[in-house]
């Protein structure tokens, strides 16, 4: 299973400049010497230990070419999300606007600001806003760092 299904409030949500809707995913694989293609293993989920950690499917998803323009004072809502891995998005230098806590959006609900790093549990989705007030390149991570540098 890859991706989740968001429900917002009957209402919607505040407007904002853009919204994206990020889905994080693990895989297990390895190449042997009957198939140099990568293929499942068995002996890596077992041990927790994905080979590649990526976002929306694939390694380099949202970089050079793929990088998510937006304009400066423009608000941003990121749906992110996790298919079986805890993970936790963090814009390099940054703190968010809002964050949705595990992507309640009913009035409620839990909602910080002003926080750096925020937790998306496995099997789920949170959102958070953010607007970009100087120019420049943002780094989004995953700020289990091992799965942002080794992993993918």
């Amino acid at each position: 299973m890859y991706g989740a299904i968001v429900v917002l409030p009957k209402d919607g949500l505040p407007d904002v400049g853009k919204q994206f809707y990020l889905m994080e995913g693990d895989f297990y694989t390895e190449s042997s010497d009957d198939d140099p293609s990568h293929v499942y293993s068995t002996e890596r989920t077992s041990e927790e230990n994905p080979s590649y950690v990526v976002t929306n499917g694939k390694v380099g998803a949202l970089t050079g070419d793929n990088a998510l323009k937006v304009k400066v004072g423009e608000k941003v809502r990121f749906y992110y999300g996790q298919a079986n891995l805890d993970t936790y998005p963090h814009i390099i230098g940054g703190h968010l606007d809002v964050v949705y806590g595990r992507g309640s959006f009913h009035p409620d609900s839990f909602r910080e600001s002003g926080v750096e790093t925020t937790a998306v549990a496995a099997g789920s989705v949170s959102a958070f806003e953010y607007t970009f007030r100087q120019p420049g390149l943002y780094l989004l991570v995953n700020h289990e760092l091992i799965k942002a540098t080794e992993k993918g």
